[in-house]
């Protein structure tokens, strides 16, 4: 039967496990006093105190058995045996007298199988030489008083009647000063001897329920079955369940708790052909240079349930739980293994805080079991200092089952001095199981320092396990998570959800922390079917990697490299790693890389702004056969600044082919892009592959100034054989100035890339360049279409000259489309297109106009346009100036003016006439209104007057007296306002409107005749 009671507190007693010098002399005395004599009875034989009558309640079958004593205390080389218990389930012990028992001898009870209770208030010592023979479990408590189910009570004074039922089944509860207990208890000390080993019966229990629990240099063995100790400091009920043999706590609160202590080589271990059960609950708990193990050591099977949803509890095989208020480990070790194809144990860790110092929490398997899990619960914090949490599944021979999962949840998590938390798969077959999952759930801050790790491994076939970091800021110095491939399996993928901030630094690296500082995730298996790498993703508000720390994923041989993926609000990437380091200066960054013939991933960065600086950088590369990855960039803003300190590492965003693998492409979107001091995008090839793509869509991009000669800006290069990328750039205002450049060029036998420009306006100022050359091999290409205008100043260039060591190649082309290209005649800023021993390229410039620079045969001190070649044919440059739109400006008159039908009166017409009446206004020298009609003659027209001619100046001449010439007025000529019929009839046009109607004295009719 299994029954929970509630714990209610009280008063506080003790039960402390540890070591005297000088053992107290007592002896076995059954209590005789009437209110409390329950017929016991002892018999000295020899050494051995031989015990029977008793109580008996209960039938044949299902009885239990009362004793109670005065004393009791067993010498060293002494047995007290309980006899006659052949059918008995329960012996219960009281000692009444006040006195702690002292166990230095044997407590035998192997008559059938009953379970025995050892009751004493006033506490319990076993000595070095205390051991136990019995046939049932084994409990050692301090509590007032046993509990049955229905209320009944065996407690220091309480009698026994026989017949009564309720007395007849299995204990319940332990009960702690809620009844009356001996006179004299005030918070007594109990304590077992240096040396003591305490061991059950395979399959049993062995319980120690008490005030505080200590085990000096104590042990503890319940082959298969279990160990569970219980620190109780005040009143209240501690649950019992019971079934057969299986004895098991229920301790429902963290109040009222005492302390349990683990010191000096002390061991708890439930070791079998099946593990056996841990359970310790506590107010604090401490280990101190002790062990608790619970191995699978046999060939019997168990089930292997899966780890996602079997529930953590006392009752699985082989688990060990810990729960305290205060857990608190120093050089100590909990284990569970499963050496069999059952299942390993779990560990479980439930306090308000955690801490472990060069300790070890450890769930492995190494065969066909599966590894069991370890969780630790806490709400505060968590601190690991040279210590390590891991889960493993390791097989030379054979099938290895999955490692378990590792799960912490916490306040706050912080591992220091080379902590680690480590979940290893490491089978040689293909039936091996996967590694473990680290998931981590934190509320406040994550921390790791001073090489510690986090990691997750294969290094064989099967899958690596992921890792999951959910906090609100995560810090990382000179420490790393990873997940990584050794084998052929997959290594498992990296997630790091923070809502504040992360931050990865290198402050101090060290020759001995093999990994990289910072997040990675890798394959470096072997060149045939290797596995791949994971996928790394960071989602936080604040993302800054500094110092030489890095966030990578990538391959070495075979294996495919990961993804990277980031989203946050700002990230910046700082500096580079000290020239002092192991492996010497190294960026600071976000990468993708492959070193062997796996492609690398691709990186991508969505933020709202990025910030590189001081060397560091974000890189999708490769050094092998494989190809590189894309880097994809998406923010608001990006700002690029700068070297390193030594000016030897650009502050970058580059994808790069150092050998046979095609470099991948870099893909920019942005409300701003900014590249200052020497900083550069890069997609560019120095071995045998291909060069990758550029392409940048900003509504404004900046490219500004150089660093030890080395200019900022874009680059697709080659330095190999293969041909270099491409350069596509699409922006409202793209602004170069101070050194910095626009290049795609070939220091190698590779063709240069093209440059292609989609713009608003363009300025180049003080030796900025838009570049395509080549030192042998032919130039790129430019070109530049720009809806306002392109501005060169103080010896900027457009060039796409090939063969600059003087060697072959032809002069790529440029191609200008802009409203107007300004130069300053005397600044000597560039429009070339030349070639050494190849042909010179070609210039095609189509502008409203241009100002400053022209066409010349070769460079002068001037600006100048050339397409030479000094050994080769010219190039050509073709200039079309764009004419001015006449229709620019205009707008289109509607085709009727005036409807002329209103101002024109439509009379019937005379006689036969078949048409209305028409007003035709021709001017002066106009056409006739139908072609074909006769032009008629200047003699027909009008006369409009003529003009009187001037009176020519007088010769200089002229007498002083002579009188001034009289002015005469011209006639003044007043075109027709309208006309009138004279008295006779004729028809007379006046300069005025005439003011009455004019009327022929005709009666007006319809045309009809009507």
């Amino acid at each position: 039967m299994k029954e929970d009671s509630p714990f209610w507190i009280v008063g506080r007693v003790s039960l402390v496990i540890l070591v005297v010098s000088n053992p107290a002399q007592a002896q076995v005395v059954p209590d005789t006093a009437p209110e409390t004599n329950l017929g016991t009875q002892v018999r000295v034989n020899g050494s051995t105190f031989e015990i029977r009558g008793g109580t008996r309640a209960g039938n044949a079958s299902t009885a239990n058995l009362f004793h109670s004593f005065s004393s009791f205390s067993i010498p060293s080389g002494k047995i007290a045996s309980f006899l006659d218990t052949q059918k008995i389930n329960n012996i219960l012990v009281r000692v009444t007298s006040g006195s702690p028992s002292n166990i230095q001898g044997i407590i035998r009870a192997n008559q059938g199988t009953p379970n025995l209770f050892l009751i004493n208030p006033s506490g319990i010592i076993f000595g070095p030489r205390a051991r136990l023979d019995v046939a049932g479990s084994f409990v050692a408590t301090t509590a007032s008083g046993i509990q049955f189910p229905g209320g009944s009570e065996f407690s220091l004074t309480s009698g026994i009647e026989p017949q009564n039922p309720l007395l007849t089944v299995n204990p319940s509860a332990f009960l702690f000063n809620q009844i009356a207990t001996a006179p004299n208890l005030i918070d007594p000390k109990i304590t077992v001897e240096n040396g003591a080993a305490l061991s059950v019966r395979t399959g049993r229990s062995l319980l120690l329920i008490g005030g505080d629990v200590a085990l000096d240099r104590g042990t503890l063995r319940a082959p298969a079955g279990r160990v569970e100790l219980a620190g109780v400091s005040a009143g209240g009920t501690v649950g019992l369940a019971v079934e057969g043999n299986d004895l098991s706590l229920r301790v429902p609160s963290i109040k009222g708790r005492a302390d349990v202590s683990l010191t000096n080589d002390a061991r708890i271990d439930t070791s079998s052909t099946i593990g056996g059960r841990v359970a310790i609950y506590a107010n604090n708990l401490l280990a101190t240079d002790s062990t608790i193990v619970s191995t699978s050591l046999g060939t019997q099977a168990g089930v292997n349930a899966p780890l996602n949803t079997r529930a953590l509890s006392p009752d699985n095989p082989g688990s060990i739980i810990l729960d305290a208020n205060s857990l608190s480990f120093n050089n100590a070790s909990v284990s569970t293994t499963t050496l069999s194809s059952g299942q390993g144990g779990d560990i479980a860790l439930k306090a308000r805080s955690v801490a472990l110092d060069q300790s070890t929490l450890v769930s492995s398997t190494s065969s066909s079991g599966n590894a069991g899990r370890i969780s630790i619960q806490a709400q505060g914090s968590v601190s690991l200092n040279r210590s390590s949490l891991s889960s493993a599944a390791e097989s030379a021979v054979g099938p290895v089952g999955d490692s378990g999962d590792i799960q912490i949840e916490a306040r706050t998590l912080s591992l220091v001095d080379r902590a680690e938390i480590l979940a290893l798969t490491a089978g040689r077959t293909i039936k091996d199981g996967r590694g473990g999952n680290v998931t981590i759930k934190v509320q406040d801050n994550v921390s790791l320092a001073a090489n510690s790790r986090i990691s997750t491994e294969t290094f064989g076939e099967g899958q690596g396990g992921n890792i999951e970091i959910n906090a609100n800021s995560l810090f990382l110095t000179d420490s790393a998570l990873r997940t990584a491939s050794s084998g052929t399996g997959n290594a498992g993928n990296l997630l790091i959800n923070v809502d504040n901030i992360v931050s990865v630094n290198r402050v101090k690296p060290s020759n001995t922390f093999p990994f990289p500082i910072g997040f990675s995730t890798s394959t470096n298996g072997s060149m045939i079917d290797a596995g791949d790498a994971g996928q790394l993703t960071i989602e936080t508000e604040h993302l800054t990697i500094r110092g030489g720390a890095r966030a990578a994923a990538s391959t070495a041989k075979q294996g495919q490299g990961g993804r990277l993926t980031v989203h946050a609000a700002t990230v910046e990437l700082i500096g580079t790693s000290d020239s002092s380091s192991p492996k010497g200066q190294e960026p600071s960054g976000l990468f993708t890389e492959t070193l062997g013939a796996g492609d690398a991933g691709q990186l991508t960065i969505d933020a709202q702004r990025l910030d590189i600086r001081d060397g560091a950088r974000a890189s999708a590369s490769t050094s092998g056969v494989g190809q590189g990855g894309t880097l994809k960039v998406n923010a608001n803003s990006i700002r690029l600044n700068g070297t390193s300190a030594d000016g030897r590492l650009a502050s970058s965003l580059l994808t790069e082919s150092l050998g046979r693998g095609a470099a991948g492409g870099v893909e920019i979107t942005a409300d701003r892009l900014d590249i200052r001091n020497g900083a550069r995008a890069s997609a560019s090839t120095a071995g045998q592959g291909q060069g990758g793509t550029l392409n940048a869509a900003a509504a404004a991009i900046n490219l500004e100034g150089t660093a030890n000669g080395r200019p900022s800006g874009l680059f697709a290069e080659t330095r190999g054989a293969r041909a270099g990328g491409d350069i596509e750039v699409k922006t409202d205002h793209l602004n170069v100035q101070d050194g910095a450049q626009v290049s795609v060029s070939g220091s190698g036998s590779g063709r240069a890339g093209d440059i292609r420009i989609e713009a608003n306006s363009l300025e180049l100022d003080r030796q900025a360049a838009l570049s395509a050359k080549t030192r042998s091999s032919d130039g790129g290409n430019i070109a530049v279409n720009l809806e306002g205008i392109l501005t060169l100043r103080h010896n900027s260039q457009i060039t796409t000259t090939a063969g600059t060591a003087q060697a072959g190649g032809n002069g790529g082309n440029i191609d200008l489309n802009a409203q107007f290209v300004l130069a300053v005649p005397t600044e000597n800023s560039d429009i070339t297109a030349n070639a050494f021993l190849g042909n010179g390229g070609n210039v095609r410039i189509r502008a409203q106009d241009i100002l400053g620079v022209q066409f010349r045969r070769t460079t002068t001190e001037a600006s100048d346009i050339t397409a030479s070649s000094d050994f080769g044919t010219e190039g050509v440059v073709a200039v079309d100036r764009l004419a001015a739109d006449p229709s620019r400006g205009l707008t289109d008159l509607p085709e009727t003016l005036v409807d002329v039908t209103a101002l024109i009166a439509q009379r019937c017409p005379v006689g036969n006439a078949q048409t209305a009446s028409q007003f035709v206004v021709t001017g002066r020298g106009g056409l006739p209104p139908n072609p074909q009609e006769a032009i008629r003659s200047p003699a027909l027209l009008a006369d409009l007057g003529r003009p009187h001619p001037a009176v020519a100046n007088p010769p200089d001449t002229a007498q002083p007296a002579q009188a001034k010439a009289i002015p005469v007025e011209p006639t003044r000529i007043i075109e027709a306002q309208g006309w009138i019929v004279a008295a006779n009839g004729d028809v007379l046009l006046t300069a005025q409107v005439p003011t009455a109607p004019q009327s022929g004295g005709q009666r007006v009719m319809s045309c009809s005749g009507a």
